[in-house]
């Protein structure tokens, strides 16, 4: 028997009882899994790509952009060959993989071409399964040269290749496409067609498909019990920074170690003594796609061909036969030898590096926005909405640049023991760690401390062929001055610096040399001293490759 509880009672309790507060969602991730990944079909002039939607086809004129459901299965059908009229191909393609962006990036503006090229038709006549993997290139292993957005670098491997293995080993595989002679009919293409997995230009809505996805997805994450799983790098170009190995002065006391998307600054504190201050890490989300190709030619053909009409004429004659020499010499110089042979002598050169360009900049004023105020006490004047933008661009920039792992082993060794042998007696003392505390009278002397040097972009996502403009700004935060201050910014493979666009807002020396990833070193050496508190701003454009 439960007590029954006077109603009067019930609801004081329920008065008093606090209202339940409705609970705030939860913030959206930084990057996330795009649903579809726009694919573009490229190819020679005329071709028309036709998608069937049941027994409904459309054709478009390429090229042509379409978004595909990962996880499926695709036909098409590619007609209006200018050199082979009448001539119809139907590839395959895989969706086995996405892009993963930031809330306010689209997919659209990211599409992974597909180029259909003359040499594919031809290989395909002749009988060969033409197979093509494009991949998600990683950033930090990018290939030389300058791309376009429609002509994606296309790297032919030998046949029995595994492609996919090889798109792992260079990026993130995201599509399979596979081209052959095998003629599809109107009825099977309608059969193979999946609703709700095909967004046609125009559209702006796709229903879900009525079925799973049957592609395992390509982009498998690797956990880390302890770091957790490794996240999706591959649209994002890092640059500025310092990787490792770390960027230091040579015996020489010049300085070392920039690499390629490192972007550091030295300077001379008050006492002369030689530095080196490191720059956050900028993200510019500028995926690039890269295509693997490969042939299947047939491994056997065969043909029986009978006479039609034979007739044997057999006549009296004389067979003379000359047999070749038994034994033939044949004397072939030697064309080339192999070996390994170890260099002889070593020169070394030092000296002045070869300078692509030297260019002597005049102080110009330049409008960065509310990251001008950085360091002073006027960024107390910003607005709200400045300042919360101000903030979340210093937020991502310590995030990016933070370093994971061990930093540093602090060894502590404690009080020691101090003994002596007198005769058999043992006489021993233990030396304890003190205080000292003393006046001192001379007058408090504002501490050096480092260099701030802060690296940010006009733009978070640009394309292939775009130009970006990139800022560096160098601060005195100590309380001396310091001199000899010089920024330095090697660029990556990715970026190609744009002739004459380099500024400074202090007067400065512009030099320009080639670094090891096909591109060039950017310096800048700023004259005269810094003063506390004071600061100054260099800027250049660079072309996304």
């Amino acid at each position: 028997m439960f007590p029954r509880f006077p109603l009067v009672a019930v609801l004081t309790l329920a008065f008093l009882a606090p209202a339940a507060r409705p609970q705030a969602p939860p913030p959206l991730p930084a990057l996330g899994p795009a649903p579809l990944l726009y694919v573009r079909f490229t190819g020679p002039a005329g071709l028309r790509a036709t998608f069937y939607r049941g027994q409904t086809a459309m054709a478009f004129n390429a090229p042509v952009t379409v978004g595909l459901r990962p996880g499926f299965l695709y036909r098409i059908q590619l007609t209006g060959w200018a050199a082979y009229p009448g001539l119809a191909l139907y590839p395959s393609l895989e969706v086995c993989g996405t892009l993963c962006l930031p809330p306010k990036v689209g997919g659209a503006d990211h599409p992974a071409v597909v180029p259909i090229t003359e040499q594919d038709v031809e290989r395909v006549l002749a009988g060969s399964l033409v197979t093509k993997v494009i991949y998600l290139e990683d950033p930090e292993r990018p290939l030389p040269g300058a791309t376009q957005p429609d002509l994606p670098v296309e790297i032919d491997l030998p046949p029995g290749t595994d492609l996919m293995t090889e798109a792992r080993l260079r990026g993130r595989p995201m599509l399979i496409v596979r081209l052959g002679q095998r003629e599809v009919s109107a009825e099977e293409l309608a059969r193979a067609s999946v609703p709700g997995t095909v967004l046609l230009p125009g559209e702006k809505v796709l229903p879900a498909p009525p079925i799973s996805p049957c592609v395992p997805w390509a982009g498998r994450k690797f956990y880390d019990p302890h770091l957790g799983p490794r996240p999706l790098t591959e649209e994002c170009l890092h640059d500025g920074g310092d990787i490792w190995p770390k960027a230091g002065f040579g015996p020489d006391g010049r300085l070392r170690n920039v690499d390629p998307s490192d972007t550091v600054a030295e300077y001379a504190d008050s006492h002369g003594r030689r530095h080196v201050a490191v720059s956050n890490r900028v993200c510019l989300c500028v995926p690039r796609f890269v295509v693997l190709r490969s042939e299947c030619p047939l491994a056997r053909h065969e043909a029986v061909l009978g006479p039609e009409a034979a007739r044997l004429v057999k006549g009296q004659g004389e067979v003379a036969m000359r047999l070749p020499v038994r034994q033939t010499e044949q004397y072939k110089p030697v064309m080339a030898v192999q070996g390994r042979k170890r260099p002889n002598e070593v020169v070394a050169r030092e000296g002045v590096v070869v300078l692509t360009a030297v260019e002597v900049l005049e102080a110009v004023e330049m409008v960065i926005g509310p990251a001008e105020l950085l360091g002073t006490t006027a960024a107390r004047t910003l607005t709200q909405a400045e300042q919360t933008r101000l903030l979340r661009q210093i937020e991502l920039a310590r995030e990016l640049s933070a370093a994971k792992g061990t930093q540093e082993v602090i060894q502590t060794q404690g009080p020691a023991v101090i003994g002596r042998v007198k005769g058999l007696e043992v006489i021993g003392s233990v030396v304890a760690t003190r205080e000292l505390t003393v006046c001192c009278n001379e007058p408090p002397c504002p501490p050096d401390k480092p260099l701030v040097l802060f690296k940010w972009a006009d733009a978070q996502t640009a394309q292939v062929g775009d130009v970006v403009t990139f800022y560096l700004k160098y601060s005195n935060h100590g309380g001396q001055p310091i001199s000899d201050v010089a920024v330095v910014d090697s660029l990556t493979g990715r970026l190609e610096y744009v002739p004459g666009s380099a500024r400074s807002s202090r007067a400065a020396v512009f030099t320009m040399q080639e670094n090891e990833a096909g591109s060039v070193i950017l310096r800048w050496e700023i004259s005269g001293r810094l003063l506390p508190g004071e600061s100054g701003v260099v800027s250049f454009q660079a072309r996304v490759r």
